[in-house]
């Protein structure tokens, strides 16, 4: 079963031309999904419409095998969980602590529990030390941290990240990556859905799909799309650095190991 599937599906703004048409989409269940789009591609409609802000003017919706409309919505939202590129429109608590208390509520989840639970994942996100803080008072990128802390707490079964770790800096990303790592080894059973165009994401998915114009491109591995540079091209992307240094060094005749896997050279840098 997939995680989340599109059948056929169009969308309009204001019903003028389609962002999306007729797209068929798959995200494997318990898999790490890098959904790739230059801006405007239609990468974040595709978001709000998963999770039900938005509603498609043709064909259908599955979470988890259930068909998403009106009567489902709460069901699939209780499965679902997402982080946006702007994380100020999901702040509703006047501290970090009770921002996260109020989606842990919202489950239903033990308040004997909620206080190790949030301590738990602030530290996830290094952002332990601001519990008390009012989420006004943090930068854009310490919002994220605690947009993406509150929504881990909740253990959804399927987490979208919308272009979540664009407010970081390069370690911010990196300690991002590592708690999605961990999920994927803790709660293998996770959906992990990243929207990006972020091309080094990328790397670590263990499935791409390239959207271009509300379409489908492509779908596949990373180590047979990252290095396909006619396919990048073709939808206004760059293959990640670490990929172009590779080429460059085949290119100057400098030595170096072909096995090594690109994962675990981002890794040591």
């Amino acid at each position: 079963m997939d995680a989340i599937k599109f059948e056929n599906v169009t969308f309009g703004y204001h019903n003028q031309t389609p962002i999306i048409e007729n797209l068929n989409l798959e995200i494997k269940k318990g898999k790490y999904t890098v959904l790739l789009g230059h801006n405007g591609s239609g990468k974040s409609t595709i978001a709000k419409l998963a999770i039900g802000l938005l509603e498609c003017q043709d064909g259908n919706i599955f979470i988890d095998g259930i068909e998403l409309n009106e009567k489902n919505l709460n069901q699939i939202r209780s499965k679902v969980a997402i982080v946006f590129q702007n994380p100020d429109n999901q702040f509703i608590g006047s501290t970090v602590r009770d921002d996260m208390a109020f989606g842990l509520e919202n489950k239903c989840v033990d308040p004997n529990l909620m206080d190790a639970m949030i301590e738990e994942y602030a530290k996830k996100v290094n952002m332990h030390e601001f519990l008390d803080t009012e989420p006004t008072n943090l930068s854009g990128g310490q919002k994220q941290r605690v947009a993406l802390a509150g929504v881990l707490a909740m253990q959804p079964d399927i987490l979208i990240l919308d272009e979540a770790t664009s407010m970081l800096d390069p370690i911010g990303k990196k300690e991002i990556f590592d708690v999605i790592q961990e999920l994927k080894v803790k709660r293998s059973e996770m959906t992990i859905l990243s929207i990006t165009h972020h091309i080094e994401e990328a790397l670590f998915a263990d499935e791409i799909i390239i959207l271009n114009n509300g379409k489908v491109v492509k779908v596949g591995l990373p180590n047979d799309l990252l290095y396909d540079q006619n396919l990048l091209n073709q939808n206004a992307l760059e293959a990640p650095f670490i990929i172009q240094l590779e080429e460059k060094l085949k290119q100057a005749n400098i030595p170096f190991e072909p096995t090594l896997d690109v994962k675990e050279l981002v890794k040591q840098l």
